[in-house]
């Protein structure tokens, strides 16, 4: 019997090759599209859960409060670890990871600077379970100067050499450090939130940073801890407030209160939106809708198969008829097309896989991973792939079948079998109204998505970030100095301005929190985001000043008591009125602790510069021309003709700092970053977007070749009537244009609240235009009217004598 059902099935898709071959693709594309989400989402899921003790793993959070406002930070300070782990000895294991940066220098005196560098405690590599090719983890940085590096870095500075026991040197930001190499491990995989390509010992901080070491302010380092069940972490937290009183009672400054907690290692991709992460995270709500996306696409595929199976029903009604006439049951009908179904998905699935190897590098190059197929043939994978294949031949195969079989013998025999019934057809359309309802919300979605990243990217920004050049200066000695740089680079043409700063837009370093207490009510100090900088930042940057003044080199006072605030920081310091002339008194470090008193010369519109979904950071500037905040050199370039500055730039460099190699890098390609995630969401949605509208124009095409089917007599009979092509077509595209629109009226004002409430992540956002509702319905439109025509105009041209004569 199985066998007489498959000769069958396999002469049916030869006889009905175009049938076959689009049944087929449709399943196989949404086959594919389901795969490619579900490889998407499950390395989403996975991130640090490859750590062998990864549900032990819990991250000190600190929570800082002042004026009844909290903040969150990812990060604590270095002389924490030590305390937390003196005062509870339920932490098994605890370590910090402080994210660095600095020059190598091989044995060959090759140089290069590297960002990827982190300081660990020896526990380090016990907690976490990164893969070891050389070396102990218990003793690879168990001493002062010990280095661990990844095996793409041994090649770039050993070759083929084997590096164990060799030295690098590390040229930091005031000292230079030999560092011997303990072990060689693999690069961090791609979902670990902990990346590096070096790892000092943290006992080297003594040597080579001794002023950050175990201090209890600075700087700012990621504690992590290992308990041994999660009761303990809650035994933990209840005791942190009696920790705070014990340890920071002396840190507390001002109203400025610290609280700590402890987060789970496992939830910090898709959970975690604190300040000072260590790396971007996602939304577990991008999870929940990729994933819904996979459903509806693969959901998309199957009604494309029960719309075309649907419409060659009178094509089998006589096969069916002559079946049962024969003493056929209807179980052994139902059988047979829904075997017809499984070998359909099956050679669906097949070219699914085909393609998913095809386009996951460009997948991979949109979304920004590095996913592999590999993880496919684990059984659990394997398991869900047949799971998957038994489900969409189940429900592509399923309605058409119990469909199919229950035509009356009789009636198929004598030709007298017609159109399905009302309740059949309703269902038919009302399938091709749910393809067209998913498809026209995803592209209204990525319109509105496409629209507010244009608006954070250009409107929302506050400052120019066009054709500035970024330049680190990374030694403390060249910090103080920098001035001496910057009046060289002014005399380069092509140069406008230039500013030496602490920190720029849409780099994660550079802008401190300190504390700013305004002298008329003390009650309303507050921690704010403070950049150092020089007298051209604001120039150079081309903020917009809407009150007061710049910094002016004519008043040598402004370096010492001027500050310039942007409009969040007037507001959060409660001056409805003009801020210039209030004073304040800024508490920040240099090698203690100072208080900086001035009054507010000027205030600047808001400009954005770290996240795009918070508010405004409330932000103060002042100057320092010689200190050791000053990161970076900003170029603002006048010219077009940059390839030709920059030679120039690069020899003044190399004058300024004839030791370390010169880098450089755009503001506005770095700031690029802090959108990122959002410009790879859009990418995805639109790739799926015109995914589901494929696979919904082949159900549509299905749904037009039933009623052309059905209705061949009426077009032939009003063809000899004389009615035109034009004609023809309108009477033919008149149902499917209905179906669009009603798919229309149902789908926009539930994809209008889902993106309002998307927008509601962003603190600056659009107004949803009237316009993205025509564009919506106008595409979805003009996409059905092109897949119907074909088929109505094929319909329209053929002989009416052939559809009558059988009459």
């Amino acid at each position: 019997m199985l066998k007489n059902y498959l000769k069958i099935a396999l002469r049916s898709f030869v006889n009905n090759k175009a049938y076959s071959a689009i049944n087929v693709i449709g399943l196989a594309v949404g086959i594919a599209s389901c795969l490619l989400i579900g490889l998407y989402v499950h390395h989403e899921l996975a991130y640090d859960t490859f750590h062998e003790q990864y549900d032990e793993l819990y991250r000190v959070v600190e929570t800082s409060a002042s004026d009844g406002r909290a903040e969150v930070y990812a990060s604590t300070f270095s002389a924490l670890a030590p305390a937390v782990k003196a005062e509870y000895p339920s932490i098994e294991q605890i370590t910090r990871v402080f994210p660095s940066s600095g020059l190598f220098i091989g044995p060959d005196h090759t140089k290069h600077q590297e960002d990827n560098i982190i300081f660990a405690d020896s526990s380090f590599f016990t907690m976490f379970s990164f893969t070891f090719v050389e070396g102990e983890p218990t003793r690879a940085l168990q001493k002062p100067m010990s280095i661990v590096i990844t095996e793409e870095a041994a090649v770039k500075f050993f070759g083929k050499e084997n590096p164990i026991g060799k030295t690098l040197s590390l040229k930091d930001m005031r000292t230079t450090g030999d560092f011997e190499v303990t072990a060689v491990v693999k690069h961090p995989p791609t979902n670990s939130h902990i990346q590096f390509d070096y790892v000092l010992s943290y006992e080297s901080l003594k040597t080579i940073r001794p002023w950050e070491y175990n201090v209890q302010y600075y700087p700012p380092v990621y504690t992590y801890v290992q308990l041994a069940s999660k009761k303990d972490a809650a035994d933990i937290e209840r005791l942190f407030p009696t920790f705070v009183q014990k340890y920071y009672a002396g840190y507390n400054i001002e109203e400025r209160k610290s609280a700590f907690g402890l987060q789970p290692v496992s939830e910090i991709r898709l959970h975690s939106k604190l300040q000072n992460e260590m790396s971007p995270n996602f939304d577990i709500k991008y999870i929940y809708l990729f994933a819904a996306i996979a459903i509806f696409i693969l959901f998309l595929a199957c009604i494309n198969f029960m719309n075309l199976a649907t419409a060659r029903s009178l094509k089998r009604a006589k096969e069916v008829g002559m079946r049962k006439t024969m003493g056929a049951y209807r179980t052994q009908v139902i059988g047979q097309f829904l075997g017809e179904a499984f070998v359909m998905t099956a050679l669906g699935f097949l070219l699914g896989i085909l393609m998913v190897e095809l386009f996951l590098p460009f997948f991979n190059e949109m979304t920004g991973k590095d996913l592999s197929t590999w993880i496919l043939l684990d059984y659990r994978a394997i398991l869900s792939s047949i799971a998957l294949l038994f489900l969409v031949g189940s429900v592509a195969g399923g309605y058409p079948a119990f469909y199919l079989s229950s035509f009356r013998p009789l009636r198929t025999l004598k030709g007298s079998m017609s159109a399905a019934g009302s309740s059949t057809a309703f269902l038919r359309r009302g399938l091709v109204v749910f393809q067209f309802l998913i498809s026209s919300a995803l592209i209204f979605a990525t319109g509105v998505i496409t629209l507010q990243l244009d608006f954070v990217k250009n409107d929302r920004l506050g400052f120019n970030k066009d054709q500035v050049l970024i330049i680190p200066v990374r030694e403390t000695d060249n910090q103080f100095n920098v001035q001496t740089l910057k009046q060289e680079m002014l005399r380069i043409p092509g140069v406008e301005s230039a500013s030496a700063v602490s920190g720029l837009p849409g780099i994660q370093t550079g802008i401190h929190n300190f504390w700013v207490i305004p002298e008329i009510n003390k009650g309303d100090s507050a921690m704010v985001k403070t950049l150092t900088v020089d007298h051209d930042y604001g120039k150079t940057l081309e903020l917009e000043f809407l009150e007061g003044r710049d910094f002016s080199f004519d008043l040598t006072t402004d370096e010492t008591e001027a500050f310039v605030i942007n409009e969040t920081a007037a507001k959060r310091f409660g001056w409805t009125d003009s801020p210039v002339g209030k004073e304040v008194t800024l508490v920040y470090y240099l090698s203690g602790r100072v208080r900086k008193k001035g009054k507010i010369v000027g205030m600047v519109k808001d400009f954005q510069y770290h996240s795009l979904h918070s508010s405004y950071d409330p932000i103060i500037i002042h100057v320092d021309k010689k200190t050791y905040y000053h990161d970076y050199l900003s170029v603002r370039l006048s010219s077009d003709n940059v390839s030709g500055i920059i030679p120039a730039i690069e020899d003044n460099w190399a004058s300024f700092s004839p030791e370390r190699p010169f880098e450089f890098f755009f503001l506005d390609e770095t700031f690029d970053v802090m959108y990122e995630s959002e410009t790879r969401l859009s990418s995805i949605f639109r790739a799926f977007s015109l995914v589901a509208i494929f696979i919904a124009c082949l159900g549509l095409f299905g749904l037009a070749s039933y009623n052309i089917e059905q209705r061949m007599k009426e077009i032939g009979i009003r063809k000899v009537l004389g009615a035109k092509i034009y004609d023809i077509v309108s009477l033919l595209s008149r149902e499917i244009t209905t179906l669009i629109l009603i798919s229309q009226v149902i789908a926009l004002p539930m994809a209008y609240l889902f993106m309002k409430e998307w927008l509601n992540n962003y603190e600056d956002r659009i107004s949803i235009s009237i316009w993205l509702f025509v564009f919506s319905s106008v595409t979805i439109l003009f996409i059905a009217w092109c897949t119907v025509s074909y088929q109505s105009v094929k319909a329209s041209l053929s002989n009416p004598v052939q559809s009558l004569k059988t009459d």
